[in-house]
């Protein structure tokens, strides 16, 4: 088990970047992950249901990590919420399944090269019910798909090339053509501009339109 730190507050210059809530401990309250860009861990905040949180619990997320983005959901199909973590400074994704008390489970990382990816989105980009990561990748301007395989792994990440120079920096899943299939818009801040990949249904995505 991937030991926490426990009942320790917000550290200083922690650098707390992103934030996603969910209900970790299913009490029936929501509680809050946050990314300690700084320190290089996530922080845990469950909730009281008084608007009031206990004591942060941390998890690190690896020397010189520079986790940047956060997001929850399930990956391994036993229901209970998971955190996966976009590491912008060790150029992976990261996965912690949560165990339905609060606490979480087996530091997963996924390789992305030197891509420094800094924003994920999840979605079923191949039809067969598992959730999928999409992640923009700013260094490397594309963005990368890990399809899933439902216990919480994936596959190796395939990337679209956004431009050069583009610097992908945020990404969102939707079905933008009206085809019953799931594709990713993506912001480009080098460029100042917007994209679009068309997904095809079976996990693969058309080449970019621009706008």
């Amino acid at each position: 088990m991937y030991k926490p730190i426990l009942n320790q507050k917000p550290q200083y210059n922690s650098l707390t970047n992103s934030i996603a809530a969910a209900d970790f401990n299913e009490d029936g309250f929501l509680d809050v992950v946050v990314t300690n860009y700084g320190s290089h861990n996530i922080g845990i905040l469950l909730g009281k249901g008084d608007g009031t949180f206990q004591n942060q619990i941390t998890y690190s997320t690896g020397i010189f990590s520079h986790p940047y983005f956060v997001l929850v959901n399930g990956f391994n199909g036993d229901m209970h919420k998971d955190i996966v973590v976009a590491n912008y400074g060790s150029n992976s994704l990261e996965l912690f399944f949560g165990i339905g008390n609060g606490f979480f489970t087996s530091q997963v990382p996924f390789a992305m090269d030197n891509c420094r990816p800094v924003l994920i989105a999840v979605g079923d980009f191949n039809n067969d019910s598992l959730l999928d990561i999409a992640a923009a990748n700013y260094d490397t301007n594309n963005i990368g798909i890990f399809l899933g395989y439902g216990n919480g792994s994936f596959q190796n990440q395939t990337v679209y090339t956004t431009e050069l120079g583009s610097r992908s920096h945020s990404i969102a899943v939707g079905d933008f053509n009206r085809n019953s299939r799931l594709d990713l818009a993506v912001v480009n801040s080098g460029k100042d501009s917007m994209a679009i990949f068309y997904g095809n249904g079976h996990g693969t995505f058309a080449n970019q339109k621009r706008f």
